[in-house]
């Protein structure tokens, strides 16, 4: 919104109250925190919904894992989307940071994304890997035999870069489906390295720092399209070198992904989480800019997981975006899955990486 008009409407204090009504906020969730975690002020839509009051500690009405995720932003003074569940429903918890002070919104997932504009994108990225694979059949009628073997492996990267666009979509609208995550203790050094070996042949170079051994409960595929959509984003933005880090910090374990790349601006971090899309600008390394369902993929996983995504944005250079998740989630919990479930004949790593 236009900063003048802003400025205009602060200073008049009528002006206020009308925006206010008019955008009926005194009716949607919103809670302010304060320094040391207790409410400082929360609308009539929080109260209905949390049945709080003012002063109370937030650890009083919250689980302790999205407690200990709002710490985490209020300390590193970062904004996420957080899941939480009330009274037997879901809620998206969107966080915005201030200094000292934390503003949440509490939304009902089923209004957590615009559902329309997803599938449209969706819908458009499939339309074109549909007149590729068209183009590719008529070349397999026409070229030469030594091209048959180059042809079907393109032919296959652009089926796999279909399904990804719609498993990405149906993962963002899975809000009308329960399914139980596959929570199992697996060994998230090894997962990491595997990933890694995994990684297709580029100009860009994968360094990975992680310990030994790493035991942690987490879904084997969510996690392998989450990290490897981040090492996907970083690969092309990059100018050298991506870094893949596993570490354990406390009471959480960490998944970093670093790029060399230019960066950047939080401004363009925080649009990336909670629009769904990269900024329309170009990337030092590539020759277009990234567009997608962009970091918000892996925050709805890192969410499923009771956990959050964390961006800093040239530090000094490059993007550094870290999934952090609890080391201490229970087998088999019952959580919610995306509806579209991957066939046993399609690799997920091989499906993340085929647009590369």
């Amino acid at each position: 919104m236009n900063s003048q008009f802003l400025n205009s409407i602060w200073k008049d204090e009528a002006l206020q109250q009308q925006m206010l009504a008019m955008l009926a906020v005194e009716n949607q969730a919103f809670v302010q925190l304060s320094e040391d975690m207790r409410i400082s002020s929360l609308t009539e839509g929080a109260k209905r919904i949390l049945q709080a009051r003012v002063l109370q500690p937030i650890r009083e009405v919250l689980s302790a894992y999205t407690c200990e995720a709002l710490e985490l932003c209020l300390q590193e003074h970062q904004s996420a989307q957080l899941w939480e569940t009330i009274d037997g429903v879901g809620y998206a918890v969107e966080v915005r940071a201030v200094p000292q002070r934390l503003l949440l919104r509490l939304m009902p997932r089923q209004e957590e994304y615009n559902f329309d504009a997803i599938s449209q994108f969706a819908t458009r990225q499939t339309n074109n890997y549909i007149a590729m694979l068209l183009a590719l059949t008529a070349q397999l009628e026409i070229g030469k035999p030594e091209q048959q073997a180059e042809i079907k492996a393109k032919i296959r990267k652009n089926s796999l870069r279909i399904l990804r666009a719609q498993r990405h979509a149906a993962l963002l609208q899975e809000l009308q489906y329960e399914y139980e995550l596959d929570l199992q203790m697996r060994d998230a050094a090894a997962f990491c390295r595997t990933i890694v070996e995994r990684m297709p042949q580029n100009r860009v170079q994968v360094e990975l720092r992680a310990p030994e051994r790493c035991l942690l409960v987490f879904d084997e595929n969510l996690m392998q399209q989450a990290v490897g959509n981040l090492l996907t984003n970083a690969m092309q933005a990059a100018s050298h070198t991506v870094i893949l880090s596993l570490w354990h910090s406390g009471r959480r374990v960490n998944f970093g992904i670093a790029d060399d790349g230019r960066g950047m601006t939080a401004e363009n971090m925080e649009q990336i989480c909670s629009e769904w899309r990269s900024p329309q600008e170009e990337q030092a390394g590539g020759k277009k800019p990234l567009r997608g369902l962009g970091l918000s993929l892996a925050e709805h996983i890192a969410g499923l997981h009771s956990g959050i995504l964390l961006s800093y944005p040239n530090e000094p250079t490059g993007t550094r975006v870290v999934l952090s998740i609890p080391d201490d989630l229970e087998a088999l919990r019952l959580l919610r899955q995306p509806s579209l479930q991957i066939d046993s004949g399609i690799d997920v790593l091989e499906m993340e990486f085929s647009v590369l």
